[in-house]
Parts: structure tokens; C-alpha cells; sequence
């Protein structure tokens, strides 16, 4: 496990990052919305996150899908919040309802 529990960013754009993978480190939803608040990120088409500590994927979601609009594979499996989620919508439900909230198919990775 890697020990990441925060990030410093710069406020601005990051048009050439396709794939970011932050997994297995100690980033909550809280952190991580802060951290990058002040980025777009226009090409990133995959993004990684398993086994992090992020208890609230509801913000966390919405956020994504207005910061990464090219986003198409993502991954926050391990997370509290994604095994909450699912656990109550099941598999298909928790599928359906990430979809919705991007307003496109977004392909959910698992570890």
C-alpha cells in the first residue's frame, strides 16, 4: 500500500493525461474533490482509485463526470463507499446509477 493521503495541485489543465491510477493509497472524498477542484482534466479516459479510503462516492462521482468528461473506464472498487453503493443498488443498479450521473456508459473496472 502506498501511503498517499494527499495531493498538491495546481489550479489549471492537464489536456495530455489519458490515465491516472491512484490505487491503494489513503485518499478519502473529501481529499481528493479538494485536490483537484481546480483542474479539468479533458483527455482522461481511465481512472484508477481501488482500495482507497473513500467513504463517500456520491460526490465524489458527480465531480468526476463534470472534471474528466472523457472519462471511460473507471475504478473505485475496494472503497467503502462503491461496496455500500453496491450492496444497495446491486451489481447492474450500481452500474446503471454511475451511468446516469455521467450521462454516458462508463465502463466500472474491478480489481
Amino acid at each position: 500500500m502506498n501511503e498517499i493521503g494527499e495531493l498538491e495541485t495546481e489550479p489549471g489543465e492537464a489536456p495530455k493525461l489519458e490515465r491516472l491510477f491512484l490505487s491503494c493509497n489513503q485518499l478519502n472524498s473529501e481529499t481528493l474533490i479538494n485536490s483537484f477542484k481546480a483542474i479539468s482534466f479533458p483527455s482522461l479516459r481511465k481512472l484508477t482509485m481501488f482500495g482507497n479510503y473513500i467513504e463517500d462516492i456520491e460526490p465524489v462521482l458527480k465531480f468526476l463526470s463534470v472534471q474528466c468528461p472523457s472519462l471511460t473506464e473507471l475504478n473505485l472498487d475496494g472503497n467503502p463507499g462503491s461496496q455500500t453503493l453496491k450492496a444497495k443498488l446491486g451489481p447492474q443498479g450500481y452500474k446503471d446509477h454511475v451511468n446516469s450521473l455521467f450521462g454516458r456508459p462508463i465502463s466500472l473496472l474491478e480489481s
